[in-house]
């Protein structure tokens, strides 16, 4: 998938809460229903609409989107 529509999948709100936390959750190396929690917690109406499944699926595409691992 092309880094443009990888962006515009994850969303603009998503991608900058975890550029800002992804380094802290992968030091501390919390699960990723404890980053989805944490998520909820910041974004308390726009978590309403993203699952827990397409959470992990954005996690997946940032990853891509930064050129790790997917």
């Amino acid at each position: 998938m092309k880094k443009d529509k990888l962006r515009q999948y994850i969303g603009e709100n998503f991608l900058n809460w975890v550029d800002e936390n992804y380094s802290h959750f992968e030091a501390k190396q919390l699960s990723l229903n404890d980053i989805y929690n944490r998520y909820k917690n910041n974004f308390p109406i726009e978590s309403q609409y993203i699952s827990f499944l397409n959470f992990c699926k954005r996690l997946k595409f940032y990853r891509q989107w930064k050129g790790g691992a997917a």
